[in-house]
């Protein structure tokens, strides 16, 4: 058996000869180890410029981030407000179902899960998502800390929530024009909201569906019934969750004067079709005609689309009110 290999020097005073020679186990390993030894030093000097490297960050395209905002937006509602905000150019991850913006932005998840190669690529100073309640994931939480990204989860479920995510994206940017900006966006939202003359006489207890078979309603705390009441309606529903899956026995004790339809992308022409299953429930409002379907493919986000979309509402609930004027 060879004796131990030794790493130290010798002591000074004791020449080099006195150490006995070296065995041939250790001539090998030495002879190995010179020639490796480059090699060795490169990757210690590799590994030294990424610290605390994992799986992911091998996935990460090479190069420094950029300078300035690069926003990854699991929120399809929130990309609408940034757009509307002049900040789409910022933008570099989508949500899966976002069919809004440029289709060639890398997808970085959905609700359900994150795509964490897709988001370490994309390289974003901030990420925004709608995570509700729930705590963030504990590796996206870990990836943020590591890489400086600051991951904020934004709140849409209400008028209020829509006002002050425009407000708070706005302030990203410390950029006095699009807080600006952001200011005259929730003045147009304000407005579209505001009361209208004769609305809620001609639409009477109205209710909000986003889908008829089965039927599932906006009910209290919903930003569609809030709008609805805030322009002057009176709600069919007024206790219950903000969505309500409903019955047919339900939908006939409720027996509402008026219903929107907020359906993105139903055909118009197809409307009987849509009103099938209430049509045979033998509702006043069907009867009497005062349906409006609001197919713009922003209605059901809560997000500054809403501005056209209460216009949208608006100029059907007041040809209600013409169409009784007109009556004999």
């Amino acid at each position: 058996m060879g004796r131990p290999l030794s790493l130290n020097r010798p002591a000074a005073g004791v020449p080099l000869h006195s150490f006995p020679p070296a065995t041939l186990p250790e001539m090998l390993f030495l002879r190995h180890f010179c020639r490796i030894r480059p090699l060795l030093i490169a990757c210690a000097w590799v590994l030294s410029l990424c610290p605390g490297c994992d799986r992911e960050a091998a996935d990460q395209a090479a190069g420094e981030p950029d300078e300035g905002l690069r926003l990854a937006v699991l929120s399809p509602a929130a990309a609408i407000i940034l757009r509307d905000l002049g900040l789409e150019d910022a933008i570099v991850a989508r949500h899966a179902y976002d069919k809004d913006l440029d289709q060639r932005l890398p997808v970085a998840g959905d609700q359900a899960g994150i795509d964490y190669e897709s988001l370490l690529r994309a390289r974003p100073t901030h990420v925004l998502l709608e995570w509700g309640p729930r705590d963030l994931p504990p590796r996206l939480e870990s990836l943020a800390q590591r890489r400086g990204w600051t991951v904020r989860s934004v709140r849409l479920l209400t008028l209020d929530d829509i006002r002050s995510a425009t407000r708070e994206l706005a302030a990203l940017t410390g950029d006095e024009a699009t807080q600006n900006r952001a200011e005259a966006l929730v003045r147009q939202l304000d407005e579209a909201w505001a009361p209208r003359p004769g609305i809620g006489a001609a639409a009477g207890r109205t209710l909000a569906l986003y889908w008829t078979d089965p039927p599932g309603a906006a009910g209290p705390g919903s930003f569609h019934q809030q709008m609805l009441e805030s322009m002057g309606t009176t709600p069919a529903i007024e206790r219950g969750e903000p969505y309500i899956a409903l019955d047919g026995e339900r939908l006939r004790r409720l027996d509402p004067d008026s219903i929107i339809l907020f359906m993105p992308g139903a055909d118009a022409e197809r409307l009987d079709e849509l009103l099938g299953p209430l049509v045979r429930l033998d509702l006043r409002a069907v009867r009497e005609g005062r349906i409006a379907l609001i197919a713009h493919p922003h209605c059901q986000l809560p997000s500054t689309a809403m501005i056209d979309i209460a216009e949208e509402a608006a100029r059907a609930m007041e040809s209600w009110r013409a169409a009784d004027h007109r009556a004999p």
